[in-house]
């Protein structure tokens, strides 16, 4: 699955909550191929004295921590919503195959 983001609409405040993640550099390490990969933590954590200055992201910015109570009731609630097309599908599979059959 590749996502693209549009930038204009992902930098719009309304959607800031959305790209949220650790934001503060801590290290770089050497990644695949030897690149360089900069890791990163989570603001106002730490000993150092530009963690003391920073701010932690608030929590309504941090993802949230899905239970399988949440997944059920999300796969309920699109269940509902979804209409049944088996007996479509096994039509048109069945279709397909009578035409095969009649051609070759």
């Amino acid at each position: 699955l590749k996502v693209f983001i549009n930038p204009a609409v992902a930098s719009l405040p309304q959607h800031a909550h959305l790209l949220a993640e650790p934001g503060c550099f801590l290290r770089t390490e050497k990644g695949k191929g030897g690149i360089n990969r900069r890791i990163n933590r989570e603001c106002g954590t730490g000993d150092s004295e530009e963690a003391k200055i920073e701010a932690l992201l608030p929590d309504e910015f941090k993802p949230l921590e899905l239970t399988e109570k949440m997944d059920h009731a999300w796969f309920e609630h699109v269940k509902a919503r979804v209409k049944d097309r088996s007996e479509e599908g096994a039509e048109i599979i069945a279709r397909e195959k009578e035409k095969k059959k009649k051609e070759g």
